[in-house]
């Protein structure tokens, strides 16, 4: 299903193509999930059709951090309080059975 849920949660990039980072890309914010893709909004844009891993920190019973492969499919500009962001909309690629459960516990969890 496609269902998407509305959170906001801490969703670093630490790698784009070949690129790996020790450190934040730029301060990423998850604002929507499901089990299909994810929606983060950041300072920086991604080059088009990137490939790329995610560390999504989840809060279920605890926090538990779960890295995730995707490709970028879409990326809107907006202007939020005269800042520039770009939302853009990732598909995931090749989730394992660990992560695709830890998103479907935090999809399922209350509000």
């Amino acid at each position: 299903s496609a269902f998407r849920k509305q959170a906001t949660f801490p969703a670093d990039i630490i790698r784009v193509n070949q690129l790996r980072f020790q450190h934040k890309w730029d301060h990423e914010v998850g604002v929507n999930i499901g089990l299909q893709g994810v929606c983060i909004r950041s300072a920086k844009d991604l080059p088009e059709k990137a490939n790329v891993t995610i560390a999504i920190l989840l809060h279920n019973e605890n926090a538990e951090l779960v890295e995730v492969d995707a490709k970028l499919l879409w990326t809107q500009r907006r202007i939020e309080n005269q800042q520039k962001l770009y939302y853009m909309g990732l598909e995931f690629t090749n989730l394992n059975s660990q992560a695709r459960d830890l998103i479907q516990r935090f999809l399922d969890a209350k509000l």
